[in-house]
């Protein structure tokens, strides 16, 4: 792959990537989770693997919390908070300041309901 073809492809994921957050704060968690599946089959840095991932665990945790299995979402939740925190401040122009403390807020309020 050439240089500016590399360039494009870090540029399309990263698009892809914003539309999956869009669609998460839309709570269309199926389609953010879908999206998010395909970048995962077209990255091939393991830096940027392990950052969607993250991103994946974090909103199907959301999505289990929506469903009302709060164990389940709780754990996700935390597994991808904790990967997460990995890239603060930022990843490739990705800041997560306010996310991570959105996600640290839920995982507080949810710590008095779950189950152990």
């Amino acid at each position: 792959m050439s240089s500016q073809e590399g360039m494009q492809a870090q540029s399309g994921m990263i698009e892809k990537f914003k539309k999956a957050i869009e669609l998460f704060i839309t709570k269309d968690f199926d389609a953010s989770l879908k999206l998010l599946e395909e970048i995962l089959g077209e990255v091939e840095d393991p830096r940027d693997e392990r950052f969607i991932r993250a991103f994946y665990e974090i909103i199907e945790g959301t999505k289990h919390i929506e469903q009302l299995n709060v164990d389940l979402g709780y754990q996700s939740l935390k597994s991808g908070y904790v990967k997460l925190k990995s890239y603060y401040p930022a990843y490739k122009g990705i800041y997560l300041s306010k996310f991570l403390e959105s996600v640290e807020d839920s995982l507080i309020e949810l710590r008095s309901v779950v189950s152990g």
